[in-house]
């Protein structure tokens, strides 16, 4: 398994599972359940909506998580093989969907775990002012230093220096309400840059859809890291068809 296919998978999942569930609330725009205050917080997200983070490196992750204690007991974690969507899908849908889980890539295989400790180096604090202005909330509204924790943890593991050799990847389903439409956004971490998709709701465009009856559309944007900000590469509308490989 590859590090896009693994992000590919998560919007899949985000689309095909959590937009369902919202879109029937969905109405020019906005869900009916979102009140005034509530984007960039998770408070009002629908109880079945997955979010979680998922770690990822080739087969080395939960040796060096243990050996700098940031996951404990080891031996319990309980690994699934994942090697097709279907497979990945039916292991989500028989669990609640919520926390995190650790990915090993080089044989497709995946574990929750109770926690990952949200420690870390002195200096190697998460810098929200980096992230883009709209990481949190679409429309700029709430400012990135409202980032929950699993935010704080997708950031910082690709950074560990006893990671550094190991192409640590993190995704994330968030449950932040990222805008009206009720719905959060998917994010890819690496050492080298980041990548997000989200829903938007633009009745008037051409197009491609992820669902044209109401008029939202899926947005996907690239990023590269320099150590100290993250540059736009490629911003692109696009269609679930994109995510189907």
């Amino acid at each position: 398994m590859e590090s896009d296919q693994l992000f590919n998978w998560l919007v899949r999942l985000h689309v095909e599972h959590n937009l369902p569930i919202v879109a029937p609330h969905i109405n020019d725009g906005k869900a009916d359940f979102v009140e005034e205050g509530d984007i960039g917080y998770d408070h009002r997200t629908p109880n079945d909506v997955k979010r979680f983070l998922i770690v990822a490196n080739g087969d080395t992750l939960v040796e060096k998580l243990t050996t700098s204690e940031m996951i404990e007991d080891p031996e319990k974690l309980k690994f699934t093989s994942v090697p097709r969507y279907d497979d990945f899908h039916t292991y989500f849908n028989k669990h609640r969907g919520d926390g995190a889980y650790i990915a090993h890539l080089n044989d497709a295989r995946i574990a929750r775990v109770m926690e990952i400790a949200n420690g870390h180096p002195k200096g190697l604090s998460a810098s929200y002012s980096e992230l883009p202005e709209h990481f949190i909330a679409l429309d700029k509204s709430v400012g990135n230093e409202e980032c929950g924790n699993k935010t704080r943890l997708a950031m910082r593991i690709p950074r560990l220096p006893i990671l550094a050799n190991d192409n640590v990847h993190t995704f994330q389903i968030k449950g932040t309400l990222h805008g009206e439409l009720g719905m959060g956004i998917v994010t890819h971490f690496h050492r080298g840059g980041m990548e997000m998709f989200y829903l938007d709701y633009d009745p008037n465009s051409d197009g491609p859809f992820i669902d044209e009856a109401k008029g939202i559309i899926g947005v996907h944007e690239r990023y590269t890291y320099d150590g100290s900000k993250y540059t736009l590469t490629e911003k692109k509308q696009v269609g679930l068809e994109e995510y189907i490989v």
